[in-house]
């Protein structure tokens, strides 16, 4: 179903949000637009955004990742010599990538790029952008022969709330298989629970 428009906010903030949607997710306008009733006319608005922001020589946040992805994939000497500049790259937060950022990092990563993703599935906080934990939990299908290395010991929370998080982590269907457990040296501070 669409989305209903929100009452008393910034008349160009959904349509930020949207163009966010079509480029981080790599959607197309048109089905965005479909999905919501606060942008109308964004799948007409996308190429003219797009080419005021070159005109202007300005770049904005998603223009970074999508214009780089259009490059890499265009200009297969360019993507080439992008390749062979660096062969470690270390991704943090690999959970709250979106489907631009995992494509640019295996443009990228082709053919012999190492990535070091490091993240947690359970922690994913930009859904609303198009992050999808199921990047990380398939890890090894995008990046075949990556070694998996869980940690499971929580040494920031007292056993009483790693136990809560545990058991309502159990309700989530898809997730990395892995039994968080407290350290062994976690203070249990009564007035924090």
């Amino acid at each position: 179903g669409r989305r209903p428009r929100r009452a008393n906010t910034d008349p160009i903030g959904p349509y930020l949000e949207a163009l966010g949607l079509v480029r981080l997710g790599l959607r197309d306008p048109a089905e965005v637009e479909a999905e919501r009733d606060d942008v109308d006319g964004l799948a007409e608005l996308f190429a003219p955004y797009r080419a005021r922001l070159a005109d202007r020589g300005a770049v904005d946040f998603d223009e970074q990742i999508y214009g780089a992805i259009e490059v890499l994939l265009r200009d297969g000497a360019f993507r080439r010599a992008m390749q062979a500049r660096c062969r470690h790259l270390l991704v943090d937060e690999f959970q709250d990538l979106t489907p631009a950022h995992v494509l640019l990092l295996r443009l990228l990563a082709l053919p012999g790029l190492d990535v070091f993703g490091v993240g947690d599935d359970d922690q994913v906080i930009y859904g609303h952008v198009g992050a999808d934990p199921a990047f990380l939990i398939d890890y090894e299908s995008l990046f075949p022969g990556a070694a998996d290395h869980p940690l499971q010991v929580n040494y920031r929370c007292a056993t009483e709330i790693t136990d809560a998080a545990r058991h309502l982590l159990g309700y989530n269907r898809r997730r990395v298989a892995k039994e968080i457990v407290s350290g062994p040296d976690v203070a249990t501070d009564e007035g924090a629970l």
